[in-house]
């Protein structure tokens, strides 16, 4: 009894994938050598007949599917992975949250993790890892100001905002005392109208 050999490749555990990730950032590639303009030119390659008709018969791979979308945030839920989501941007469309099985033009997206968005390309599985955003944070609005912040001070209470007794006049006696003799000066209407 022979058992089958796996044709699934290991994945590195997660950590693994931080780790790599993290000495990107520390160790980033080094820029590409500048060339000058001068010393680039194009001339079209000269062809014979006869590659011409080889060209005509051999079959083309298809080109490997490049995404065109960068992640910006995840959030997954481990339990119920079908609820994960992507915050995502595409060029010329803006920001969009995306779920496994949508559809992002020719791909599809499988899984989303909590470092990439897997994604399939007819037979071919990629994925596109969460960079930082080097954008930075939209400054926060002003707080509204109190009369505590400016020069002016604030408006005496009136009578109308501000009730003659308090709702409680045991806090206050004072104020129960102003209230009645201010009743006691007000006319009286008189008594038995002969």
């Amino acid at each position: 009894m022979s058992l089958a050999k796996s044709t699934l490749v290991p994945r590195p555990s997660p950590l693994v994938i931080q780790a790599q990730i993290y000495a990107k950032l520390l160790n980033p590639p080094k820029p590409a050598r500048p060339v000058a303009k001068s010393s680039i030119s194009w001339a079209p390659p000269e062809t014979k007949p006869a590659t011409r008709a080889l060209q005509s018969h051999v079959k083309v791979a298809p080109k490997k599917a490049l995404p065109n979308f960068k992640v910006h945030a995840t959030s997954v839920f481990a339990r119920q992975p079908e609820k994960s989501m992507a915050l995502i941007s595409q060029p010329g469309q803006g920001m969009a949250w995306i779920r496994p099985g949508d559809t992002l033009g020719h791909l599809k997206v499988m899984q989303i993790r909590k470092d990439a968005v897997v994604y399939e390309f007819e037979e071919s599985i990629g994925e596109v890892a969460w960079t930082p955003s080097v954008t930075p944070a939209p400054p926060r609005p002003k707080r509204a100001s109190s009369a505590m912040d400016t020069d002016v001070p604030p408006s005496p209470p009136t009578s109308e905002s501000w009730p003659a007794v308090p709702m409680n006049p045991r806090t206050n006696r004072l104020a129960v005392a102003q209230s009645q003799s201010n009743h006691a000066a007000l006319p009286r209407p008189a008594r038995g109208g002969r």
